[in-house]
C-alpha cells in the first residue's frame, strides 16, 4: 500500500498547495482567519518538492519489491508526506472553526481570534513547519543510494477492450463437464414463454466463463438445434456500442452462409456499412430463425442501452438463444430479468489436482514423494477452484526443476500473501495498472476479515474519510465508480443487488483478492484478532474483532500516535467485554490523527474530550451502543466529520444541539434509535447532507435547549438521498404551498409514521389533512413506501402517481375506506395491506366495464399481503348509494394479476373474491373464507371440463404451495371443485377446517404433490370414500411428506396410503384415536423417518416394520404403552425395531 499511500498522499497535499496558492490577497474577514496567508513563497517551495518527489514514484513503487532500500526510502517519505498533509489538515481545520465560531462565540473571544499577535504568532510557527518539513523531504529525496526514473504519471483508469473467440480444443478443458451439461439442458429447453431467451453464465474473472460457452458453442447438439450461430465479444467496460456487437456478429454469420451466395454478397464490407444497412442485415440474417448468439465478456448495466439492441434480436423463431458470459449479475438484470443464470463455481479439489497436475507435472502426480504432494494439494486448495490461479502456480512450478519445489513451495507459496511470485504475481500484475487512488481504495479492504460482506455505501464513507476518494463533483458518486471499477476487475465480487434500482448493495473479496490486499498494504493495514499481530510505528489503519482478553490490553497496543483507522468489527456486546471511561479516554488520547473511528456496542463510553481531541475525524460510528442517553457537545467541534452512524443506539433521546455546526456532515444515521424525542434546530444549514435516516417530528411549543428543528427544515436539504423516516407525525402542523419531500431525487425509500392511541381521533380537519398529504408528497423516484399508523380519513391522492414505485405498505391506517388506484402503477412488484379496519374494497370501480378494460392491471406485481382488514369484501367496489348492492364476485372475475406469484391473506374472514391468479405459485389463507378459492375456480367458464382443468391460463394453474389455517367452512364440495385445478400442487397444508368431514376424490389429480400435511379437523375421517385400490392415493406419485396432526376421528390409516410407495417421511402426531399402524406400512420402501406422537391408544408395532429398509429414524413420544414395548433388548417390539439407527423413545 506504499506506493498508493504515497501516490494520493502526494496528490492530495498537491491539490491542498494548489488551492491555498490560489487563494487571493484580501482584507475580508475570511483572508485575515486564514493562517497561510502570507506563506505564499514557503508553499511553493513545498509544491515544487512534492511535485519532483511524485515523478519519481512509480519507479520507486517498481523496484520495492526487490529492493530492500528503496523500500525503506519509502517508509520514511511516507512518515514525511503523512505529516505534510496533518500540517494542511490542521490549519484548514482551524480556519474552518474560527469561521464558525465566529458566528456562535462572544465578542470577546472573536477580537481575541482576530487579534494581530494571536494571528501573526500562529501564522509564523505554521511557517516555520512548513520550512522544517521541506527540509526533511528534500533530505529524503536526495538521501538514496539508488537510481530512479522521473514518470510524469501513473497508470491510468482505461480498461482495454479484450477480444475472444468461439475455439477452444474440448481435450484441454478439465471439470467444466457437468456445467456444459447444465448449460447445454438450459439452451435446449423449449418451455420458456418466450420467443428469444436468455441464458447467463456469472462468474468471477479467471473462472473460465468464455472457454466454457465455447465448449457449448461447438457442441454437435448445439449445432443440430441453431443454426445460424452467432459469436460477439464485447470487452469495452465503459462504453456499450450496439454497433461494435452487430458488426461483430455479422462477421461470425459469414461462417454459417457459406452455402448461401446472396447472403454472402451481404456480409462483404461489414465496416462500411451504415447503422441502417446494419441494422437491414441483421434482421435479415436473424429474422425467421432458430439462432443462437453469444455474447461473450458483456459489460453493460444499462437497461435501455440494451433495449436498443434487443429490438434487432427479437425477429428469431421460439426456441432462439442468447448466451451471455459476465462477470456482474446487474448485466444480467440490465439484459434479462428472467434470464436462466448459471453460476460458474470454482473447481472441486480433485479437478483442480487434475488441472494442475496437467500444467505442471510432465509425468504425472506419481514422480512426486509423499511429502511434495501433499504440499502441492495444499497449495493447490488456496487457489479455490479458480482454473487461472491453478494455472498459474502451476507454469511456475513447470519451469522449476522438481528437486527445488520443496524450497519453492516452503519459501514463497507456503503463504501466498508473501510471494511475489505464482498467482500472486498474477494478480499483482493487474493490481499494478490500477490507478493510486483504487490501489488504495483496494488495500484498505485488509482490514476486514475474509469472506467479509461488505456494505457499498459504508465502505465509500470510509474511503472518503482517509481522502481516497477526491472530485470535483459529488464524492459518494466518484466512490460508487472506484467500487464499480474493482468489480469490473474481479477485485470484488457482487454479493447482493438492489432488485428495484440494479445496484450493487453488498459485495465481497475473493480469499485470493484478499491475501493480494494484505501482502499490498503490508504494515500501513493491520487486523488484530485472537491476540495475534500488534500496531507498530507503520500502521496507519487497525481494526479489532474483539475476542478474549484482547480489549482489555488494546490501549497498551496504542503507543504509535500516527492511526488514521480506528475500527471494531463486532458489536462488544457479543463477547460480554466492558470498556471503563478510563480505558476510552485512554484511546482518544493515543488516536489524536484519527480520521474513521468505529466503536460498536454497548459498553464503549463517549469521552466529553471527544471533539477537542480527534479533529482530524471524518467517520464516526458508534452504533448498537445501549447505554448511550446523549452525545457530548464536544462532539460538534468535529467539524470535518462527513459520516456519523448513531443507528441502534435505542435509549439515544438526544441530538446535540449544535449539530449544525458540522458543515461537512453528508450522512447521519439515526434509525433504530427509538428514544430520540426530537430533531435539533439548524439541520437546514447542513448543506451537504445526503442521508438522514429518520426525523422526528415535535408538538408545536415543545421547548428544549437550542430549540426544536422542524419539518420545514428539510426543504433545503434537496442533496437528501437513500432512505428517510419520519415519525411522530401526529404533530405536523399543515404548511400550504410548502413541499418538504417533493424536490428530493435522490431519495428512494420513505416511511411515514404517525403513533397516537387508537381511540386517540386526530382533529385536523379534512382540508387540514390535504394540505399535509401534499406537504409530504414525495419525488416521483421513490421506489419504497410506507405509511404507518396514519389517522387521516383518506388516503393520498399521489400515491398512485409515483410511477417508480416497486414496494407499497400500508399499516394501520384505520379509517380509510377507500384507496387510490394502484393498478397502473407500472414498476410496483410488492403490496401490502394491513389493518385497514374500513376498507371494503380495494380499487374503486365507475365504470361497470372499467375492470374488464385493456388498461394494464399490476403489470408488474409479484407479491400481494392482505391481512386484518375485517371489512374488506373484495378487491374491485364502487361507492354505492342507498339501496345498491355491491357485486365484487362480477367485477373480480373480469380482470386477473399477470404476474403475481405469492398471495399471503390473514385475518380477512369476510374476503370474498380477487382477481384472478392465473399465475401464483404459493398462496397462504389464514383465518379467512374458503369463497376466495371457490371464486377463483368458478371464474372459468365450464370449469368443470376437461379442458379447463388442463389450461395454464385459469386462475390457480400454477400453485405449487397452498396453505388453509383455519377455514372453517371449507368443506368436502368445496375440495371436489377445488383439487382438479391444482394439478402442478407440490406441497399442501390445512388445518381446523371444522366442516371437513372427509377428503375428495379430486386428491387423485395431485401427481405432483410431494408434501401434504392435515391438522386439527376434528370431524374429519381420512377413512371415508376409501377403498382398497386407493383411488384418492394412487395418483400421488410424488408424495414424499404425511403429516396428520389432532385427527380425532383418525382410528386406522386409509388403506389406499399404502399405495403411496414413494413416501419417505410419516408424521403422526396427537391423533389419540389411533389404534395401530398396519400390516401394509412395511410398503414403504423408501421411508427414511417415522414419528409417533401422542397416540396412547397404539399399544404395538407391526410386523412390516422390519421390511423399513430405508427406515433411519423412529421417534415414538407420548406412546407409554408402545415406548415400554420399544424398550432396547426386553421389549416386546425391540426385534422389529432394533435396526433403526436413531431410535428415540
Amino acid at each position: 500500500m506504499a506506493e498508493a499511500v504515497l501516490s494520493g498522499l502526494a496528490t492530495s497535499i498537491l491539490n491542498s498547495l494548489a488551492a491555498e496558492i490560489a487563494q487571493p490577497v484580501g482584507s475580508s474577514a475570511s483572508q485575515k482567519i486564514r493562517l497561510l496567508y502570507g506563506a505564499k513563497d514557503e508553499l511553493l517551495s513545498l509544491e515544487t518538492s512534492v511535485q519532483s518527489i511524485q515523478a519519481l514514484l512509480l519507479d520507486a513503487e517498481k523496484q520495492q519489491w526487490q529492493n530492500d532500500q528503496v523500500k525503506l526510502w519509502l517508509k520514511r517519505l511516507k512518515a514525511v508526506l503523512y505529516d505534510i498533509q496533518d500540517l494542511l489538515d490542521d490549519v484548514a481545520t482551524e480556519d474552518l472553526r474560527r469561521k464558525v465560531t465566529s458566528g456562535n462565540k462572544t465578542w470577546k473571544e472573536v477580537r481575541f481570534f482576530f487579534s494581530k499577535s494571536n494571528q501573526l504568532a500562529l501564522r509564523l510557527k505554521v511557517a516555520n513547519k512548513i520550512e522544517e518539513l521541506k527540509k526533511k523531504l528534500d533530505g529524503i529525496k536526495n538521501d538514496r543510494e539508488f537510481h530512479l526514473e522521473p514518470h510524469l504519471s501513473g497508470p491510468t483508469a482505461a480498461i482495454e477492450r479484450r477480444t475472444t473467440h468461439s475455439f477452444v480444443r474440448e481435450e484441454e478443458i478439465i471439470g467444466r463437464e457437468e456445467d456444459k451439461k447444465a448449460i447445454i439442458a438450459h439452451l435446449l429447453d423449449s418451455s420458456s414463454r418466450e420467443r428469444v431467451s436468455v441464458v447467463s453464465i456469472v462468474g468471477i474473472g479467471g473462472l473460465g466463463k468464455t472457454t466454457l460457452a465455447r465448449l457449448v458453442y461447438n457442441d454437435d447438439k448445439v449445432k443440430d438445434c441453431f443454426n445460424p450461430k452467432l459469436w460477439a465479444c464485447h470487452g469495452d467496460t465503459k462504453n456499450f456500442d450496439e454497433y461494435v456487437i452487430i458488426k461483430a456478429m455479422l462477421k461470425s454469420a459469414q461462417d454459417e452462409c457459406r452455402g448461401d451466395p446472396e447472403m454472402m454478397r451481404d456480409l462483404q464490407d461489414i465496416e462500411n456499412k451504415s447503422k441502417d444497412q446494419l441494422q437491414q442485415l441483421l434482421r435479415k440474417v436473424l429474422d425467421g430463425k432458430k439462432y443462437l448468439l453469444v455474447l461473450d465478456d458483456l459489460w453493460n448495466e444499462e437497461h435501455q442501452a440494451w433495449l436498443d439492441l434487443q429490438s434487432l434480436l427479437m425477429g428469431g423463431s421460439w426456441g432462439s438463444k442468447i448466451l451471455v458470459t459476465t462477470r456482474n449479475r446487474s448485466v444480467v438484470r440490465a439484459t434479462n430479468a428472467k434470464s436462466v443464470v448459471h453460476d460458474l463455481l470454482g473447481l472441486s479439489e480433485d479437478k483442480s489436482w487434475d488441472l494442475f497436475k496437467k500444467i505442471a507435472l510432465v509425468d504425472g502426480e506419481e514422480t512426486l514423494n509423499p511429502s511434495l504432494k501433499e504440499k502441492c494439494r495444499d497449495m493447490v486448495k488456496k487457489c479455490a477452484g479458480v482454473p487461472l490461479a491453478i494455472r498459474t502456480i502451476g507454469s511456475l512450478l513447470y519451469e522449476t526443476e522438481e528437486n527445488k519445489w520443496d524450497g519453492l513451495i516452503d519459501r514463497e507459496l507456503s503463504e501466498i500473501d508473501t510471494s511475489e511470485r505464482g498467482i500472486m504475481e498474477a494478480l499483482k500484475v493487474s493490481y499494478d495498472h490500477l490507478p493510486s487512488a483504487l490501489k488504495h481504495c483496494f488495500a484498505y479492504c485488509a482490514l476486514f476479515p475474509k469472506d467479509h460482506v461488505f456494505d457499498k455505501e459504508m465502505i465509500i464513507q470510509l474511503w472518503m474519510a482517509q481522502g481516497f476518494i477526491e472530485s470535483n463533483e459529488d464524492l459518494e458518486k466518484a466512490g460508487d465508480r472506484c467500487v464499480s471499477h474493482l468489480l469490473w476487475r474481479s477485485f470484488l465480487e457482487v454479493e447482493e443487488v438492489d432488485d428495484s434500482t440494479n445496484e450493487v448493495k453488498m459485495f465481497k473479496m475473493h480469499d485470493l483478492m484478499h491475501d493480494l490486499a494484505s501482502k499490498v498494504a503490508g504494515d500501513e493495514c493491520k487486523m488484530i484478532n485472537h491476540n495475534e499481530g500488534g500496531i507498530d510505528r507503520e500502521t496507519r489503519h487497525v481494526s479489532f474483532a474483539f475476542q478474549s482478553s484482547l480489549l482489555q490490553n488494546m490501549t497498551t497496543q496504542l503507543e504509535a500516535t500516527n492511526l488514521r483507522a480506528f475500527l471494531t468489527l463486532t458489536n462488544m456486546r457479543t463477547y460480554g467485554q466492558e470498556v471503563s471511561p478510563i480505558e476510552c479516554e485512554g484511546i482518544f488520547t493515543k488516536i489524536r490523527r484519527c480520521r474513521t473511528l468505529a466503536l460498536l456496542g454497548s459498553d464503549f463510553c463517549i469521552s466529553s474530550s471527544l471533539g477537542s481531541r480527534l479533529k482530524h475525524l471524518r467517520f464516526l460510528d458508534i452504533s448498537e451502543n445501549w447505554s448511550i442517553k446523549s452525545l457530548p457537545d464536544s462532539i460538534t467541534d468535529l467539524l470535518n466529520l462527513q459520516t456519523l452512524k448513531l443507528s441502534g443506539c435505542e435509549n439515544l433521546k438526544t441530538l446535540p444541539r449544535d449539530l449544525k455546526k458540522l458543515v461537512n456532515l453528508r450522512h447521519l444515521l439515526i434509525d433504530g434509535c427509538r428514544s430520540l424525542t426530537h430533531m435539533p434546530r439548524g439541520l437546514n444549514q447542513l448543506s451537504s447532507l445526503q442521508t438522514l435516516s429518520k426525523f422526528v417530528v415535535r408538538k408545536v411549543g415543545h421547548r428544549v435547549p437550542g430549540g426544536v428543528g422542524r419539518v420545514d427544515e428539510l426543504d433545503a436539504l434537496n442533496k437528501l438521498a437513500g432512505s428517510i423516516s419520519l415519525e411522530k407525525l401526529q404533530f405536523l402542523q399543515p404548511a400550504p404551498n410548502k413541499a418538504h419531500l417533493a424536490k428530493k431525487e435522490g431519495l428512494r425509500s420513505l416511511r411515514l409514521e404517525w403513533w397516537s392511541p387508537r381511540e386517540e381521533r386526530d382533529d385536523k380537519s379534512e382540508s387540514d389533512e390535504l394540505v399535509v398529504w401534499e406537504n409530504l408528497r414525495p419525488h416521483q423516484n421513490l421506489t419504497h413506501l410506507t405509511i404507518y399508523g396514519c389517522p387521516s380519513r383518506s388516503p393520498p391522492s399521489w400515491l398512485s402517481s409515483i410511477g417508480c414505485l416497486v414496494k407499497l405498505t400500508l399499516w394501520a391506517c384505520r379509517r380509510w375506506k377507500y384507496l387510490p388506484p394502484l393498478s397502473e402503477l407500472p414498476s410496483l412488484r410488492e403490496l401490502e395491506l394491513t389493518g385497514l379496519d374500513e376498507l371494503e374494497f380495494v380499487q374503486e370501480i365507475r365504470d361497470p366495464q372499467q375492470s374488464n378494460t385493456a388498461c394494464p392491471f399490476f403489470p408488474s406485481l409479484e407479491t400481494l399481503r392482505l391481512g386484518n382488514c375485517g371489512k374488506l369484501k373484495g378487491w374491485w367496489g364502487k361507492r354505492l348509494l342507498v339501496g345498491e348492492e355491491q357485486n365484487h364476485g362480477r367485477y373480480d372475475s373480469q380482470s386477473s394479476f399477470p404476474k403475481l406469484l405469492h398471495v399471503h391473506i390473514f385475518g380477512c374472514g369476510n374476503l370474498n373474491s380477487l382477481p384472478l391468479l392465473p399465475s401464483v405459485i404459493d398462496l397462504v389463507l389464514h383465518g379467512s373464507s374458503s369463497k376466495v378459492l371457490e371464486h377463483q375456480v368458478k371464474a372459468v367458464p365450464n370449469y368443470s371440463s376437461e379442458a379447463a382443468l388442463v389450461s395454464t391460463s385459469i386462475p390457480l394453474s400454477k400453485l405449487k404451495e397452498l396453505y388453509l389455517v383455519p377455514m372453517s367452512a371449507l368443506d368436502h364440495s368445496m375440495l371436489e371443485t377445488l383439487l382438479p385445478f391444482l394439478r402442478n400442487l407440490e406441497s399442501m397444508s390445512f388445518s381446523n377446517c371444522s366442516a371437513l368431514r372427509s377428503l375428495s376424490s379430486g386428491m387423485q389429480y395431485l401427481s405432483s404433490l410431494q408434501h401434504l400435511v392435515i391438522g386439527n379437523c376434528e370431524e374429519l375421517d381420512l377413512s371415508s370414500h376409501d377403498d382398497e385400490q386407493g383411488t384418492q392415493w394412487r395418483s400421488l406419485a410424488n408424495l414424499r411428506t404425511i403429516e396428520f396432526q389432532g385427527l380425532l376421528k383418525l382410528v386406522e390409516l386409509p388403506k389406499g396410503i399404502q399405495h403411496v410407495t414413494t413416501l419417505q417421511s410419516l408424521s403422526i402426531d396427537s391423533c389419540r384415536n389411533l389404534t395401530s399402524l398396519p400390516e401394509w406400512i412395511g410398503n414403504f420402501s423408501l421411508l427414511q423417518d417415522l414419528e409417533i406422537i401422542d397416540c396412547p391408544s397404539i399399544e404395538c408395532m407391526p410386523d412390516g416394520m422390519q421390511n423399513l429398509t430405508s427406515l433411519k429414524r423412529l421417534k415414538i413420544h407420548g406412546c407409554p404403552v408402545l415406548k415400554r414395548r420399544c424398550r432396547r433388548e426386553d421389549g416386546a417390539d425391540w426385534e422389529k425395531v432394533k435396526g433403526i439407527a436413531h431410535l428415540l423413545c
